[in-house]
């Protein structure tokens, strides 16, 4: 007889024990929850419920109108609306069934081939790429000369030197362990479930920090889960860490509340070889946090600045006998964190860290380098400046964001002014990223841990009160509860926009971009080039696999202006020259000449026209101008290029503004600005004269023009106008000579219009195959671009800036082409969205 087998249940379970456990476990699971919402792409669910109801819709409305022709549209949709809903309901199981299959086929051009959907954001893939690279050949770059690593498929054609990428090694090791579970993952999927993994993990330290500021106990578990819940919780922070947006941004958070974990620890302990020992371990978190990310220095700066603000209190309220155990601490910090960044990086890095770097940042937005080169980083959305209602708002609104500053300044009265160093370290902390959020909005997402915490503390010492007031009983256990359960409720909201924000995160790459940078990896020369404005540079060089002119990684160069001018002229021969420059040797021709003219602008105003002309002719204007080694710049100027191949898409409409800006950079005027403005009126005056070539009065109005200006934003615009795209137009055709654009009245025959007894400056469009401009005198600043649309036998119109009206990008995306001689579409996709990809090769 078998013996039974029985199963003893513990009487009794200590709950208290595991209950931190538990207590960590309900935010981690609602973290990874609310990020992996977007992984099916739910907004295609909307897309396609709209598409099933606006067929039918329209179907009803054709039946009304056949009936009653003159019924105003408002009657109309009124009638449509509630017919709609009364047929919704007696069809809802076929209606809905079509709503699905809609949905799965818009998903399905968000997928690859293996079913998985794609990143949604650009950096990734450069990441990604590099962990590829990794897995492929142990080394992130693309190929190692001479003990040196490069990256081919950036600077076109030269490359750039790198160092292994931590973090793109980090998504290979997560790619080779989960493909131990899963062989048929790939690397791109497992990267999309890194910034679900490491945003979790930033949770444990956030809760014990919580747990051990609430003083450990319940009151510490509570002020743990809630520093914990709000963490997980916070806009800011979940907008840049949702499932498959596996960039840095993370580490930006990960490490800081780790390395502060470990000191407050080391804080907490009285042996002095574990003090230092634990010192030593922050250290070199300190270290490696380096290596990801060159702001690391904030943290150190903060930990070290709150002690000293610390110990001079100490000092001065008299309570000296603890001032050794804090200048231990940071003896044991700094030194250590010292020699972890010189060996993880270099001791140039921590020397720039400490000097040069903490100031640097103040100069970001400034409008144009000290070369007089423009700064792009003026464009880049990320670091524009906010205001405190933004910020506010992005880290869970008026609640969380005094709640926070509330919670810190009672840390500080907490238990007789026991954590009054961590209420200065936390309003420190607070205090310098509520200031670098304002600088620029991508670092209010590192404002979350603060504010986690401070709402931690706010809620567990609220609890506490009440607790002291309440007598014991029933009454206690019952309240205590609810005011648990209410203070939950205060995520709801935070949830709420989360998901929204999940709903709405839609990849930025489709199956339309993947066809043809896929063609072009198939059909061109391995040395091929892939040239458009920056943005999608990474995707560009993922799957095309191709160098890239520049891209997200090096946008703030000199390209910036290449390609802005590329797209900006009207020349095509300026054009393809620009783009023959830049194949043969990226930048590197403008440094070879200002190495000899020592002169950006004279420089430039050179090499303009020295690649218009041909190599002989280049080469008699170049020796005559004094310039040696004459065909070491030939080289980079006229040689035999690689194919190249200029991408146009619909996304570059709205960014007109951005690269026509750059592309009509006046070097000139940027000199003013830069050198010019704080010179004494008669120099600066001289200045003008001498580097605009321009007469006394001229140079009187720049001059005051330039003294006028209050920001950099203002700098801007001086140096560069910002010509761009307006909103497009249908129109309609009234007979047949006359077309109504909105209230724009065009004559088909003879391009005469009519803006409400106005004139355009120009009018672009398409007649027997000829690209023509036609000019009116006395114009209201704007341009008009009209195109005909053979599929629904009709017109449309673009507004635009007269400047950009007649240029390479409007000939390319808005006419196909028509009538260029060096431009060749190679192809060409429309995307989920219905905007076009248009791909050109040159012809050299």
């Amino acid at each position: 007889m078998a013996e039974e087998i029985t199963f003893k249940i513990p009487e009794k379970i200590n709950i208290k024990k595991y209950l931190p456990v538990l207590l960590i476990l309900i935010p981690i699971i609602l973290c990874a929850t609310l990020r992996l919402y977007s992984q099916e792409i739910p907004q295609t669910d909307v897309w396609a419920k709209s598409t099933v109801d606006n067929y039918y819709k329209q179907g009803i409305a054709q039946e009304i109108l056949k009936g009653y022709p003159n019924l105003p549209m408002e009657q109309v949709t009124k009638i449509v609306e509630e017919q709609y809903k009364t047929y919704y309901t007696a069809n809802k199981v076929t209606i809905d069934q079509q709503v699905t299959q809609y949905s799965t086929q818009f998903k399905q051009v968000f997928k690859d081939e293996n079913g998985y959907t794609y990143m949604g954001d650009i950096d990734p893939y450069d990441f990604l790429r590099k962990a590829e690279n990794y897995i492929d050949h142990g080394y992130t770059g693309d190929i190692i000369v001479n003990g040196t690593m490069w990256d081919m498929h950036m600077l076109a054609p030269n490359g750039i030197k790198i160092a292994n990428d931590p973090h793109s090694i980090v998504l290979a090791y997560m790619y080779k362990i989960m493909h131990i579970f899963n062989s048929r993952i790939t690397p791109m999927q497992a990267a999309t479930y890194f910034p679900i993994l490491f945003s979790c993990l930033c949770l444990i330290p956030i809760f014990f920090i919580g747990r051990r500021l609430g003083g450990y106990g319940t009151v510490g578990n509570l002020c743990g889960f809630f520093s914990a819940m709000t963490l997980a919780v916070n806009t800011a922070l979940f907008m840049r860490t949702t499932w498959s947006h596996a960039d840095t941004d993370i580490w930006n958070i990960f490490f800081p509340v780790y390395i502060i974990w470990l000191f407050f620890l080391s804080l907490d302990t009285k042996d002095i070889k574990t003090k230092i020992f634990m010192n030593i371990g922050t250290g070199l978190l300190i270290g490696i946090f380096s290596l990801l990310w060159s702001g690391w220095f904030y943290v150190f700066y903060l930990i070290v600045g709150g002690i000293i603000a610390y110990v001079l209190y100490l000092y001065i309220m008299k309570i000296r006998q603890e001032i050794k155990s804090y200048l231990i601490s940071t003896i044991s910090f700094v030194t250590s964190s010292f020699i972890f960044v010189s060996l993880f990086t270099s001791p140039t890095v921590l020397k720039q860290a400490l000097w040069e770097v903490p100031f640097s940042v103040l100069n970001i937005k400034d409008a144009a380098h000290a070369n007089l080169w423009p700064n792009v980083y003026t464009t880049v959305a990320e670091l524009n400046g906010s205001t405190i209602a933004s910020i506010i708002s992005m880290v869970g609104g008026s609640l969380f964001f005094y709640g926070s500053i509330l919670g810190i300044i009672l840390l500080g009265f907490k238990e007789k002014r026991k954590y009054i160093y961590e209420a200065v370290f936390l309003g420190l902390w607070f205090v310098i990223l509520l200031y670098a959020s304002l600088t620029g909005v991508r670092f209010s997402m590192m404002l979350a841990p603060s504010i986690a915490l401070g709402i931690g503390v706010l809620i567990s010492l609220t609890y506490e009160k009440i607790l002291t007031i309440l007598d014991e009983g029933t009454l206690k256990k019952v309240l205590s509860i609810i005011m648990i359960l209410l203070c939950c409720l205060i995520f709801l909201p935070q949830m709420g926009g989360d998901i929204a924000i999940a709903k709405n995160d839609v990849p930025m790459i489709n199956d339309a971009w993947v066809s043809v940078l896929t063609k072009i990896k198939i059909e061109s020369q391995p040395d091929a080039i892939v040239n458009s404005w920056w943005d999608f540079g990474h995707h560009f060089k993922y799957f095309a696999d191709r160098a890239v002119t520049f891209d997200g990684a090096t946008q703030n160069t000199p390209m910036a202006h290449w390609i802005g001018r590329t797209l900006l002229t009207s020349d095509e021969n300026e054009a393809r020259s620009i783009l023959r420059m830049l194949d043969c040797g990226s930048n590197d021709a403008f440094n070879l000449l200002n190495e000899q003219i020592k002169d950006t602008q004279k420089t430039i105003k050179m090499l303009k026209k020295e690649i218009l002309m041909s190599k002989n002719s280049a080469r008699v204007y170049l020796q005559e101008n004094g310039i040696n080694d004459v065909d070491t710049i030939l080289v980079k100027t006229h040689c035999n290029p690689p194919e190249n191949y200029l991408i146009t898409s619909d996304d570059m409409i709205s960014k007109g503004a951005v690269w026509a800006h750059f592309g009509s950079w006046d070097f000139n005027k940027a000199d003013v600005w830069m050198n010019d403005k704080n010179l004494p009126q008669t120099q600066a005056l001289a200045n003008i004269k001498e580097h605009m070539g321009v007469n006394d009065s001229d140079a009187k109005n720049i001059y005051y023009q330039m003294k006028s200006l209050t920001n950099e934003n203002d700098a801007n615009a001086f140096i560069s106008p910002w010509p761009g795209y307006a909103g497009r137009m249908n129109c309609a055709i009234k007979d047949n000579e006359t077309i109504n654009c909105n209230g724009i009245i065009i004559n088909r025959i003879t391009k005469e219009v009519d803006i409400q007894g106005k004139k355009p400056n120009s009018i672009v469009y398409i007649e027997n195959g000829i690209f023509n401009v036609k000019q009116f005198e006395n114009g209201v600043g704007t341009s008009l671009i009209l195109q005909y649309d053979p599929l629904a036998i009709n017109y449309v119109l673009t507004a635009c800036s007269p400047e950009i009206a007649t240029s390479m990008f409007t000939r390319l995306y808005f006419f196909d082409g028509i009538g260029l001689n060096n431009f060749k579409k190679f192809t060409e996709a429309q995307q989920p969205t219905g905007g076009m990809i248009y791909v050109w090769t040159v012809n050299w």
